[in-house]
């Protein structure tokens, strides 16, 4: 009240004269990164210590925010979507100063084009951080339903990788989803921990018995724990929903296709064609069990199918014919008396496959069955090529 001059630890009032419509702000470390949607500015002090008196202003990218749902912190790191792509921000090893980077020109850039404008209005995002991955959900192009979210566009942080999905409908009066939200401590189970006094002596009841106490572990179990925000079709209300259950089937009757497809091949030569006698599929058993009775017969809970199938010189509709890759070596037996025991000796059911055709590249695609699951681990390519042409 006694001194006008500005002091290092007074407030006051920062102006960014060029930014325009500021969607967000985000503090890392020691800058605060500002999101407008003409571009992404940050903010940080001298020394790495802000004071009213001493601080920058820098512009780090022209490319801005444009829909403030789509922005999402992975460990602090922000990722945002753009009228041009998928953003994050990386730091220059010498100065530490943050720059633009674009995630999806190396990668997804055709199929993030061809979501429409109002799609990307509409989209949110959630963090799953248990899992590692970034969920963003939006509606299918031309959606005339304004809240629905029937497609979902997943980051994987720990392989680095994009992958889409689609949320089947039912064939009537279908559900959807609305919103999503990550609850941490998904997953959690109760667990006995044991009694001490404050002391360090276990508390022993008088019959001898140890005091045990049951509750929730703070720890999740690494299973889904994004919630979803659903709408019941049946009663017009909002209920919620998890991305989990063992049918296989959207809302318990829509079938979806899950598959993964190998990139283009060329078998170590550009020119020369090849073909390839066999490849060998790596899974992993999913069954846990098995359901029925002796009248009616006994099938396996949860039971994996995986059909294999190849494109070769780069061909998109015609492919050879799918082929089954879950083939069981030896037979499980039924014990009547533990019907959730699936008793199978290998942890990795291991099958051989011929496969037909030939050309310069090949492509492979695993796909899933209708109601079944699958846990691809890997696969390997024996090919020959022709010497002569």
């Amino acid at each position: 009240e006694e001194i006008s001059d500005l002091l290092d630890t007074d407030g006051g009032v920062i102006v960014i004269p060029d930014a325009y419509n500021i969607q967000k702000l985000h503090v890392f470390g020691s800058t605060l990164f500002v999101f407008a949607e003409n571009g992404v500015w940050e903010i940080s002090g001298v020394d790495n210590v802000f004071r009213a008196t001493e601080y920058s202003i820098s512009r780090v990218t022209q490319i801005g925010l444009n829909n403030a749902s789509t922005f999402v912190s992975v460990e602090g790191v922000p990722m945002w979507w753009s009228k041009h792509g998928i953003h994050t921000i990386s730091f220059e090893q010498v100065t530490g100063k943050g720059q633009e980077q674009n995630l999806t020109i190396p990668t997804i850039q055709k199929f993030f084009d061809k979501i429409d404008g109002n799609a990307k209005d509409r989209c949110i995002a959630s963090y799953d951080a248990t899992n590692k991955r970034v969920h963003w959900f939006y509606p299918n192009n031309g959606e005339g339903v304004f809240n629905k979210k029937n497609r979902v566009l997943t980051l994987d942080i720990s392989i680095q990788a994009f992958y889409p999905w689609e949320v089947s409908d039912s064939t009537s009066n279908t559900d959807y989803i609305i919103g999503s939200e990550y609850i941490q401590g998904f997953g959690s189970n109760f667990v006995d921990f044991d009694v001490f006094t404050s002391n360090g002596d276990d508390v022993i009841t008088s019959g001898g018995d140890d005091v045990v106490i049951n509750k929730l572990t703070q720890l999740s179990q690494a299973d889904s724990s994004v919630a979803l925000m659903i709408f019941d079709a049946s009663t017009s209300k909002m209920t919620f929903g998890f991305f989990q259950g063992t049918e296989f089937l959207d809302w318990g009757n829509a079938n979806y296709s899950s598959y993964a497809e190998a990139g283009y091949d060329f078998l170590g030569d550009l020119v020369l064609k090849k073909n390839a006698p066999y490849i060998q599929v790596y899974l992993r058993p999913t069954e846990t069990g098995f359901a029925g009775s002796d009248e009616l017969g006994y099938n396996p809970v949860r039971e994996s199918s995986l059909l294999v199938s190849s494109y070769w010189d780069f061909r998109n509709n015609t492919s050879s014919t799918p082929q089954q890759a879950y083939r069981l070596k030896y037979v499980p037996v039924v014990n009547e008396s533990a019907l959730n025991t699936w008793d199978y000796p290998e942890n990795v059911v291991t099958t051989r496959l011929k496969m037909r055709g030939h050309g310069r590249s090949m492509r492979l695609r695993f796909e899933s069955e209708q109601g079944k699951d699958f846990v691809l681990l890997g696969f390997g390519v024996i090919y020959a090529a022709n010497s002569r042409y």
